[in-house]
């Protein structure tokens, strides 16, 4: 991008404001701007005609909407035991003004149901789909819900599985003014490990 910086006549300087954005706050890592000088018009441009601006990471994380962790694992009969269960984590960054809901979908390579190797708890069925819901004026803990995967220990030797979730169709609105928010993180991928 670039933008023209005036210096009026009989001035020695112009200036300008560099905003750092809400969404830069809280970078996994430092980052730069670099800001360059051409194509003077009535004066010469002298030697020092690029910038660097440093911008520092807050160390904070930028709070998501969707899964809050993108993989997990969980373990056929862990412990010896017949079934081990795993819990999956979806959130929103602020609260909503608007009941907020998203649809659930899933993919795997192993059988769900009750006579296959998983199965979901605590979630609302619609359909051959799910639904994540979150009230209107939520905060704290209520801007995360969770639900849980059960997976049951079958006997069989087989390679690695997965259960790919993906979340869709946000609705509702976290601002005044509509939907205004998208997915940050829509996908979580479960990793069944072999271990027969």
């Amino acid at each position: 991008a670039s933008s023209t910086i005036t210096i009026n006549n009989g001035a020695y300087a112009g200036n300008f404001v560099v905003n750092i954005l809400p969404a830069a706050v809280g970078l996994s890592s430092d980052a730069t701007a670099t800001i360059t000088l051409t194509a003077p018009i009535g004066w010469m441009l002298g030697t020092q005609s690029v910038h660097t601006i440093n911008i520092i990471s807050s160390g904070a994380e930028i709070a998501k909407t969707g899964f809050v962790e993108a993989t997990s694992e969980i373990v056929e009969g862990l412990g010896g035991a017949f079934s081990s269960r795993g819990t999956i984590e979806v959130t929103l960054p602020s609260s909503p003004v608007a009941n907020v809901s998203f649809t659930l979908s899933e993919a795997s390579t192993a059988m769900r149901g009750p006579l296959g190797e998983w199965r979901f708890e605590g979630l609302t069925a619609d359909g051959s789909n799910w639904i994540i819901r979150f009230p209107a004026g939520a905060t704290g803990a209520g801007l995360t819900q969770t639900f849980t995967i059960v997976v049951f220990d079958d006997g069989t030797q087989e390679p690695d599985e997965t259960i790919t979730l993906t979340l869709t169709d946000p609705t509702g609105s976290l601002t005044t003014g509509g939907n205004n928010f998208t997915l940050d993180s829509p996908t979580h991928i479960v990793t069944i490990p072999a271990n027969d």
